[in-house]
């Protein structure tokens, strides 16, 4: 009976030990992408980028992806050169859904590869007072971005709660685009004036060979 209760509480303890050595691969990662610090960007600089890391049933390491964030900027009068009754907003919310498989290389360096989808939307409002006349233009821009992104890299930890890694990606991406300018004399604002019309629909592809450089902490170990 002594052997068979020491061996139940050494499997249990196995058993154990080795959901707690399967819990330690369930990390979450949280960092930005550097290239906006020379002006090579390919995502937006306020993006903040999530990564889940973690083990499925085949002990093969996997990860979710999420890159989230929004440009927003507005701009009066008093903050533009020659100041007249000027208004500029802009804003503009980006998001990425991933998935990727990863391989190990040594215990610091390992590679990755998978997909992201992406949407992004664009919207431009203006209203700029123009001389001689004067005039008044009413200008509108709306896009709106789809995509779908292969996605190859490279990841090295030097520590346990820092990483770098950077990417190589082919870009396949559906494009909207809907532009309506208005000119109309200040004078006479009853006055049609002169409008115009753009409307775009483009698919693109592109390959970038460093689309990222993410510099990550981690947030467990």
């Amino acid at each position: 009976m002594a052997l068979a209760i020491l061996s139940t509480f050494t499997t249990y303890g196995q058993t154990k030990k080795k959901q707690n050595e399967r819990d330690t691969t369930k990390q979450w990662e949280i960092g930005l992408d550097l290239l906006w610090l020379i002006d090579k960007n390919h995502v937006p600089p306020t993006t903040l980028f999530v990564r889940y890391n973690f083990v499925n049933d085949k002990n093969e390491k996997r990860a979710w992806r999420f890159r989230l964030g929004v440009d927003y900027s507005t701009y009066d009068s008093a903050q533009l050169p020659n100041p007249r009754d000027n208004e500029i907003d802009i804003v503009a919310p980006y998001m990425r859904l991933g998935y990727e498989w990863q391989k190990e290389i040594n215990q610091k360096s390992s590679y990755f590869f998978g997909v992201d989808f992406s949407a992004f939307y664009s919207q431009y409002k203006a209203k700029i007072v123009i001389y001689p006349g004067p005039n008044l233009l009413q200008a509108t821009d709306k896009t709106w971005e789809f995509g779908a992104i292969p996605f190859i890299g490279f990841k090295y930890r030097p520590t346990k709660w820092l990483a770098i890694s950077t990417e190589i990606s082919l870009n396949f991406i559906y494009r909207i685009r809907r532009e309506e300018d208005k000119v109309t004399d200040i004078n006479f604002p009853n006055d049609p004036g002169g409008q115009s019309k753009i409307d775009v629909n483009d698919f693109t592809t592109g390959f970038q060979p460093i689309s990222v450089i993410n510099l990550c902490f981690y947030l467990t170990k």
